[in-house]
């Protein structure tokens, strides 16, 4: 009796030839068939597995340092100006720290906002693969520049009120009012509204193929869904931004430990967003 032939595919990565029930490539050793998961993960659960995920594919915080990197030498190309700058008051002085204070923050909207594309890429290979492809993922970020410069456009946007606010107010009345402590908490409380708000609206311009004005819509609604049906989950999402947020504040070693978790633990919680679309909504 003659054996039935075993049906092939070709190796996404190597082109070689191999069998369709192959797990990896015994070529290049890749691995073909994605990583099954639970058919729900619910809080802690996801970043459980997203743990164990990152703990594999710790490169992924190499994005995250050359994301920093970046910032901190515009930061440092902004600023070194005013060192050289003769000022006629101080009033003045003030007003041209505020434009650069503005301008360093529109730039990290900007840089970040593609440093979170990529690791979202990078951690969307991870979870199916168990691999993170920090230069393939970087291809597809390229792919989708144009989204995430519109969605860097939109948060800048969103931050619009604040820059007015510094930029077109009597400087006597901002140094009264508009660089205290509290001042600066009620702006990072919006910031955490806003960054839970649009939690999926990256990992949806990354994993999906949407239109970009119905990525922003369906982004909402997934949040919507889930504070509805996984309240803890965005329980632990809006306690790392406000961890972020509140420790800056700390003086003297407040950046160092936002570095920290900018490097470790950023990444990890992208990775756990889309985990989460991942498993519980099937978006890719």
């Amino acid at each position: 009796m003659e054996e039935k032939p075993q049906e092939t595919i070709l190796c996404p990565y190597c082109g070689a030839t191999i069998q369709t029930d192959s797990v990896y490539c015994p070529y290049c050793g890749e691995r073909i068939k994605p990583i099954e998961y639970p058919s729900e993960l619910k809080g802690i659960a996801v970043f459980e597995e997203a743990s164990n995920i990152f703990s594999k594919n710790l490169s992924l915080c190499i994005i995250s340092l050359l994301g920093m990197i970046v910032i901190f030498a515009l930061a440092f190309l902004i600023i070194m100006p005013l060192h050289l700058t003769y000022f006629k008051s101080f009033e003045e002085a003030v007003r041209a720290g505020l434009i650069a204070g503005v301008t360093i923050a529109i730039v990290g909207i900007f840089v970040y906002t593609f440093i979170e594309g990529w690791i979202t890429a990078a951690s969307s290979d991870a979870i199916q693969t168990g691999k993170a492809k920090l230069s393939s993922s970087l291809d597809l970020v390229f792919k989708k520049f144009a989204k995430l410069f519109a969605a860097a456009i939109i948060n800048v946007f969103l931050m619009s009120p604040m820059v007015a606010w510094l930029l077109l107010a009597p400087v006597e009345v901002i140094l009264k009012f508009g660089l205290s402590t509290y001042y600066d908490i009620v702006l990072n409380l919006i910031g955490v509204l806003i960054k839970t708000l649009f939690m999926f609206f990256i990992p949806m311009l990354i994993v999906t193929e949407t239109p970009f004005l119905s990525s922003l819509v369906k982004s909402i609604k997934l949040v919507a869904e889930t504070i509805a049906t996984d309240s803890s989950f965005v329980l632990i999402i809006v306690f790392y931004f406000l961890l972020v947020s509140l420790v800056d504040l700390i003086p003297l070693i407040g950046s160092f430990i936002v570095f920290l978790i900018n490097l470790f633990i950023y990444p990890l919680v992208v990775l756990a967003r889309v985990l989460y679309l991942k498993v519980n909504f099937s978006i890719f």
